[in-house]
């Protein structure tokens, strides 16, 4: 057997009380996590790793649950729960358009020092189409939701108002531009479809049980979906700044896609629907 100088490694610390903390010790303990979370989802592209949910409490309360975003291969974390009317204040005007995006002030993640801690922060702002800075906010930086501020409603959350869907989640696919769709489009547009569906196909019943759940649709199995519906070609690009058009294919397939039902089929559902009317009425006395 002839071995290399590559090894696989698997550290152990050995805390003694009265000794002191060595720097390799301490090392090891801040490399671990670090290197367990970032090594696990290398392979993620970038977007919502899980959590930052968008919760209605009421009409006046809107909060963002913790969670990890990946942006530009780093990994942020939000460890509290955010309350969005109050870290806004008086922010939002009644009628008006807002894009909430977590930008990055700059090339690269603003930096606070404090003390021998680095900690580099994206900073949750609101911006409208008639600000000065938002093409280049909207070309850099990462679009979280897009919200209209509604006195029935409080803020409400939109899809349709830019070219690149907001809350786009990570996807490990190796698809290029790879993403998955936002959860909150599932729940409000996708799930009601699918359960509504008349001859739904074997992908349709995967997709549901994904999204029950909570889990994200692959971006591979989605372009495969498109792919069975239009009788395409493989989709081997899923540009991110067109993924609203993306979405659309996506849901008029969904809504168009059905299992291929014969005659005979449907004539044995008819008779079992027939043959449950009857027992019901037995039961009843009605027959």
């Amino acid at each position: 057997m002839k071995e290399s100088t590559i090894q696989l490694q698997r550290k152990t610390l050995n805390f003694v009380p009265g000794e002191i903390l060595t720097r390799e010790m301490l090392q090891d303990l801040y490399d671990y996590p670090r290197n367990a979370v970032e090594n696990y989802y290398s392979a993620y592209s970038d977007g919502i790793l899980y959590g930052l949910e968008w919760n209605t409490i009421s009409p006046e309360c809107h909060r963002i649950t913790p969670g990890a975003l990946k942006w530009k291969g780093d990994i942020f974390f939000l460890t509290k729960e955010i309350d969005v009317e109050k870290a806004f204040g008086d922010t939002f005007e009644n009628g008006k358009r807002y894009q909430l995006f977590f930008v990055s002030e700059g090339e690269e993640p603003q930096r606070v020092d404090q003390g021998v801690r680095h900690v580099y922060t994206m900073q949750l702002a609101a911006v409208r189409k008639e600000d000065p800075d938002y093409d280049e906010i909207a070309q850099n930086e990462y679009l979280y939701a897009c919200v209209l501020n509604t006195t029935a409603n409080g803020l409400k959350l939109e899809f349709n108002t830019s070219d690149c869907l907001p809350g786009i989640c990570a996807d490990n696919s190796d698809i290029d531009g790879r993403y998955c769709f936002p959860m909150p489009l599932m729940y409000q547009e996708i799930i009601p479809m699918l359960e509504n569906k008349e001859n739904k196909t074997m992908l349709d019943y995967q997709f549901l049980t994904l999204l029950y759940q909570r889990k994200n649709l692959p971006m591979k199995l989605v372009t495969y979906y498109i792919k069975e519906y239009e009788g395409s070609d493989a989709i081997a690009s899923v540009d991110i700044k067109k993924s609203k058009e993306f979405y659309e294919r996506f849901k008029k397939a969904v809504e168009a896609y059905k299992q291929v039902v014969s005659v005979e089929m449907e004539s044995k559902k008819a008779d079992n629907k027939k043959e449950e009317k009857e027992a019901m009425y037995r039961e009843s006395g009605s027959l």
